[in-house]
């Protein structure tokens, strides 16, 4: 049994992976930023692993696709906007076809650094062919429910008040 789940939103919105900034406000979109993907919250994941598990015979075999949201790094920071408000951000854009071969020249030397590889990461989230919306889920085999824009800000609002006040 295997399970597709995208990107994990939480840990791209804590760690900016998703080149979204809660605490300095910047944006750098990929390209223009519209490209739709799945995202999946990490408990989520956990929750289908769970389900897949407990009725094995049914999941066997099975390429099991699951998501929380599926939206473009231009949705989820408007989102961000709207949840710690619209005033002081910074957005610019990436050409992730100049990012994608600058990756490729830094690999050939050996560089495999968290920019490198997140770079190659990123331009297949910002490229067609490569990953791109579920047409099909998994979510009520496997006990998934879709999160709503209000839960993803809320979400966006956690993550940026852990953030700022840091570990306790």
């Amino acid at each position: 049994t295997a399970i597709s789940n995208g990107a994990f939103l939480d840990w791209c919105l804590r760690s900016g992976f998703l080149n979204i900034d809660l605490i300095k406000k910047k944006i750098l979109l990929m390209n223009d930023g519209t490209r739709v993907f799945p995202l999946t919250v990490l408990p989520a994941v956990g929750t289908a692993v769970v389900n897949a598990l407990a009725q094995a015979e049914k999941t066997k075999n099975m390429h099991c696709s699951i998501y929380g949201v599926q939206k473009s790094q231009k949705e989820i920071a408007d989102l961000a906007k709207e949840a710690l408000g619209p005033d002081s951000w910074e957005v610019e854009s990436q050409d992730m076809e100049k990012a994608f071969e600058e990756a490729l020249s830094a690999t050939a030397i050996g560089n495999y650094s968290w920019t490198v590889v997140g770079d190659l990461i990123r331009y297949s989230l910002a490229t067609p062919g490569y990953n791109g919306q579920f047409e099909q889920s998994d979510n009520d085999l496997l006990g998934v429910r879709p999160m709503s824009d209000e839960q993803v800000k809320a979400l966006i609002k956690e993550i940026f008040d852990e953030l700022k006040t840091g570990p306790h």
